[in-house]
């Protein structure tokens, strides 16, 4: 049982490393009054654009990657898989600040390639033809989280493993309560607009 716990709280406290936030203290602002107030990539992008945004991408599905890939070849795969999900946890939920972070989209990605890397390009392919056709960049993060559970089984045949990987899907979908909303608004960005928009910095909002 110690094992499972110190599995968790490892992939917990990787989540909370927050590279949007400090990049953009560095640059003078608070990412999470912002925009969305989201502590993650695209927000980042918004605020300071592409670069930054994929800098702060980068790093945040590499902490998902690090701490999930070492545990799912030294131990057994529940390990692994509760890292995951509580590496996805501590990036939405930072204890450090307070508990304001970011969706958990490129820790789910992290994630993804930690456990199963023969996963990633199916599940993109699938999420890009999605994404073309129903044109809602936010919601493909959420599918990608509830279709990845019954994946995992189907690959892995850990059962433990993917009831604890099923519980991303609740906990980005809270994330990203604030983007339906959005939505009903018509402020909602598209995915065509993320894929081949120009993301442009808008740093004035952002009170630099």
């Amino acid at each position: 049982m110690s094992k499972y716990i110190l599995c968790a709280l490892l992939g917990y406290f990787a989540g909370c490393f927050s590279p949007s936030y400090l990049l953009s203290r560095r640059r003078g602002f608070d990412i999470r009054t912002f925009g969305s107030g989201n502590a993650g990539a695209t927000n980042m992008m918004l605020a300071a654009g592409l670069k930054p945004g994929l800098v702060v991408m980068a790093l945040d599905v590499s902490k998902a990657f690090v701490v999930t890939f070492p545990l799912r070849l030294l131990l057994p795969p529940l390990c692994a898989a509760l890292a995951g999900l509580f590496c996805v946890l501590g990036h939405i939920f930072p204890v450090f600040l307070r508990f304001r972070g970011g969706k958990g989209t490129a820790c789910l990605c992290g994630t993804v390639l930690g456990l199963t890397p023969e996963l990633v390009l199916p599940l993109l392919a699938l999420m890009f033809i999605i994404g073309m056709i129903w044109n809602r960049a936010s919601i493909l993060p959420l599918l990608t989280a509830l279709v990845y559970a019954p994946l995992y089984l189907l690959r892995t045949g850990d059962w433990r493993g993917t009831i604890a990987l099923a519980l991303i899907f609740p906990a980005m979908l809270w994330a990203h309560r604030t983007n339906f909303a959005r939505w009903r608004e018509g402020k909602e960005q598209t995915f065509r607009q993320f894929l081949f928009g120009r993301h442009e910095p808008q740093r004035e909002e952002a009170g630099e």
